[in-house]
């Protein structure tokens, strides 16, 4: 088996912080190899380590995000809140609605602790905290943040959070998408220039839009409506990036289809999905 230590050597990474994403990368390295050996085959052999080795050190040279996508929602006294659920009880140890809760209230929950894998005590964050950290990690790919209006209809979100993004010139490109229309035309009038997504499930949903589908940018439907109207895609004339693309034959058929892009659990592994394809392309 490829060894940390030897990926981290040919890195020059001398100290332990990358090591949970160097042992994912390795690992899936290590699966993609042995899916390509006989299928009898449970382990790399050990002439064939050198690859693992390398590939990892090529796939964590690229690896990241190219985008994120957040979810924002508006706490009792009006702050803009990151967390995917309307309420606090799935992911922190609290109970409550986000909108019946203050930012004091919000920031003494733990938000971390709770996931096994990298189990650590971790504030609610607000929009601007991840803002803030985006800049120190100098992230400059592409941010989506989902105003989740569909459920609650939060007075006023709309404004707060251009008004947030306006106040910088960020070094990394932004969208704004909700599932529900109303929002989408008031982030439009308040800031016209910013590309707005519409995001749904069903071409019922897409019906439903009206008139204002033309005030939206581009789309993020689900995988399901994609595999679903492929043979119209091309009519659409709006760029795609559907929700959520998680089995690699999904992420190959996204690049296939000359998708925008795809919402992914899992980045790295939509990366190299790409990559094989621009390879397959090539050959």
């Amino acid at each position: 088996m490829a060894t940390l230590e030897n990926v981290k050597m040919l890195l020059s990474i001398d100290d332990d912080k990358q090591d949970e994403l160097l042992k994912i990368i390795i690992n899936n390295t290590e699966k993609r190899l042995i899916s390509l050996l006989p299928l009898e085959t449970e382990e790399i052999p050990e002439r064939l380590e050198y690859i693992v080795e390398e590939v990892s050190v090529k796939r964590f040279n690229r690896v990241g995000a190219e985008g994120i996508e957040l979810d924002v929602h508006l706490s009792k006294d009006g702050y803009l809140i990151v967390m995917h659920d309307e309420t606090v009880d799935r992911t922190t140890d609290g109970h409550g609605e986000i909108q019946q809760l203050t930012l004091n209230e919000l920031k003494q929950l733990d938000a971390g602790s709770w996931f096994q894998k990298n189990p650590s005590v971790q504030c609610v964050p607000t929009l601007e905290d991840v803002l803030n950290c985006l800049v120190e990690e100098q992230f400059n790919g592409f941010l989506n943040i989902e105003l989740k209006t569909d459920i609650i209809h939060y007075e006023g979100i709309e404004k707060k959070v251009v008004q947030q993004m306006k106040q910088k010139n960020w070094p990394f490109r932004y969208l704004y998408s909700s599932f529900y229309f109303p929002s989408l035309v008031k982030l439009k009038k308040a800031d016209p220039k910013t590309e707005i997504a519409f995001i749904y499930e069903s071409a019922e949903d897409l019906s439903q839009a009206g008139p204002a589908f033309a005030l939206v940018d581009s789309l993020h439907p689900k995988m399901s409506w994609v595999l679903a109207h492929e043979k119209e895609l091309i009519t659409i004339g709006k760029p795609l990036r559907p929700w959520t693309v998680n089995r690699m034959e999904e992420m190959e058929n996204c690049f296939q289809l000359k998708l925008a892009g795809v919402h992914t659990d899992f980045p790295e592994e939509a990366k190299f999905a790409r990559q094989n394809w621009q390879e397959e392309g090539e050959t």
